[in-house]
């Protein structure tokens, strides 16, 4: 008997692990099967975006090939943006002041020395391109002489007799502007070209020209002469006075005329950064503002700077508010005063005159059945199939109507996505909050050896949750202009909806106290990782 039971026992175990091993393979092969439906699914979305182009477009012909400058496009700019993978982000580097110009003058020497010309002449070749030294290059191999002439340089000549190197007359001869003798206290001075005019009318030039902010390309005064000063040459003829204002113009516009450098935008700061990818990326000046390289504005990831621009004239254009007056009011037929209708039926009362009449067609209410349906259209309708008289102002009625709700609908789309906006916006306005409470909890311990380092961590936390704020509030911005039928919109507001549990929470643990290191910690990896996910879609279509 003891066997026999040993015997059951066994068989009763052998049955469990034989149990056990078949449900643990069930769920080998369901686990199997469900890798295999994403694994299809990211081969799907994979193959649907690989017939996009790589490359991000906009519909309406945004940037040719040949234009340098970040333009305008007005309306037209919203296009269909076109997927491509997010690439790295390149270095940048932040220029103050006397970086500026050093930055210039190394710009100006590289060029001199490949293409074997002189220091003006480099420095006149990339102000006319615009400091695009790839498109510089390309054209100047090409043809060499031509490009110097058409840039205002040429190669430079012997002196002319009775001339030094800097082109003053030391014979007798006159002043092509003035008609003055040349004399010991009335030098004549020319460029290259052999165009000679007195000290006096080259200072009123000049200074005239400086002042206008013209100091990157001044011509020679002479007809139809392209021939461009030089920085030598206007030194030796101007104030001191107008040549520091000739070199602040230069080094502003090595800025201005540079799509790799771009002025911060902060109130009072006068650096620039320099960066080698001067499309879509975010970089932080050393006086602590970051912005968005591209517009100027402040980072607006995942949103597209279009949208960004667009959306910050919706915001700040009455057209919303005529677009809300025109879906939601109609004027008195009888004194033409604007009534909002809130709910109800058809039947209004003119607060202003007392004029009763019918919100569907605007007539009287006299000879209307009920207050919810207004049956005038219907029975033009029925008449002008009758006669065919009326049909064309039938059409005309019905037409507005469908305008009138078409601009309801907008409006009440945008205005969903606006007060989420505004709501984000005063999310990302509690860190600061947060941040003095924090750090007057943490200044105590800072006076301690050793203590700066234990609060790093706060710190990096609440410029994560800052960051995380901010994309959750242009994420707004880019919901909107998704198209309604883009499968990939549900995604978007997948990963949206992901990372802004993820920031409440560590919100939440921050303005408690005390708080876990480790917890803290955790959720800020893993805000930084759902934010990379949310920011990755910054050069995705819409």
């Amino acid at each position: 008997k003891k066997k026999k039971k040993k015997k059951s026992k066994k068989n009763k175990t052998d049955e469990y692990i034989l149990k056990e091993k078949e449900e643990e393979k069930k769920r080998m092969r369901e686990e199997k099967g469900k890798e295999k439906e994403r694994e299809e699914e990211r081969h799907r979305i994979s193959s649907s975006e690989s017939d996009l182009e790589e490359n991000f477009l906009i519909s309406q012909n945004y940037e040719d090939e040949e234009d340098e400058d970040y333009e305008d496009e007005g309306e037209d700019f919203i296009g269909d943006f076109v997927f491509r993978e997010e690439q790295p982000e390149k270095p940048f580097v932040c220029l103050q002041e006397g970086d500026i110009a050093k930055e210039q003058e190394k710009e100006i020497e590289k060029i001199s020395e490949l293409l074997q010309v002189s220091l003006p002449q480099a420095a006149g070749l990339l102000r006319f391109y615009k400091w695009n030294k790839d498109k510089l290059l390309t054209k100047f191999f090409d043809d060499p002489e031509g490009v110097l002439e058409l840039a205002g340089v040429k190669v430079k000549s012997d002196p002319q007799p009775g001339c030094d190197e800097m082109g003053i007359m030391m014979t007798e001869n006159r002043c092509s502007i003035c008609d003055e003798e040349a004399s010991e206290d009335l030098q004549l001075f020319a460029l290259d070209c052999n165009h000679f005019f007195c000290s006096l009318c080259w200072d009123q030039y000049l200074s005239m020209k400086i002042t206008e902010g013209q100091s990157g390309l001044i011509p020679c005064p002479s007809y139809d002469c392209g021939l461009l000063m030089d920085e030598k040459f206007v030194k030796k003829l101007v104030s001191e006075e107008i040549y520091a204002k000739y070199v602040l113009f230069l080094t502003k516009s090595f800025v201005d005329g540079n799509s790799q450098v771009r002025w911060c935008p902060a109130p009072g700061c006068g650096n620039a950064v320099n960066t080698d990818s001067p499309v879509g990326q975010t970089v932080h000046c050393s006086c602590g503002h970051s912005f968005c390289f591209r517009c100027g504005e402040e980072p607006h990831g995942p949103a597209h700077c279009e949208q960004v621009r667009d959306w910050n004239k919706k915001s700040q254009d009455e057209s919303e508010t005529n677009n809300w007056i025109n879906a939601n009011t109609q004027a008195c037929p009888k004194c033409n005063s604007y009534t909002e209708k809130n709910g109800g039926g058809n039947h209004m009362t003119c607060k202003n005159c007392g004029h009763e009449y019918c919100w569907m067609c605007k007539k009287d209410w006299k000879g209307h059945y009920d207050f919810y349906t207004c049956n005038r259209f219907e029975k033009k309708s029925k008449k002008s199939k009758k006669t065919g008289g009326k049909k064309g102002k039938v059409d005309k009625e019905a037409q507005a109507a469908l305008e009138k709700e078409e601009h309801r609908q907008r409006l009440e789309r945008y205005l969903h996505y606006y007060n989420q906006f505004m709501e984000l916006d005063k999310m990302l306005g509690t860190v600061a909050k947060t941040r003095e409470k924090i750090n007057a909890k943490f200044q105590e311990w800072r006076d301690n050896d050793g203590t700066v380092a234990e609060s790093l961590f706060v710190e990096k936390a609440l410029n994560i949750l800052t960051t995380c704020w901010r994309a959750l509030k242009w994420s707004c911005v880019r919901l909107y202009y998704f198209d309604e039928n883009n499968i990939r919109k549900n995604l978007f507001e997948f990963v949206k909806t992901d990372l802004e549990k993820s920031v409440n929470m560590l919100s939440e643990i921050l303005r408690e106290s005390p708080f876990e290191k480790s917890e803290v910690l955790d959720l800020t990896r893993l805000c930084e990782t759902r934010l990379t996910n949310l920011l990755s879609w910054h050069n995705t279509c819409r």
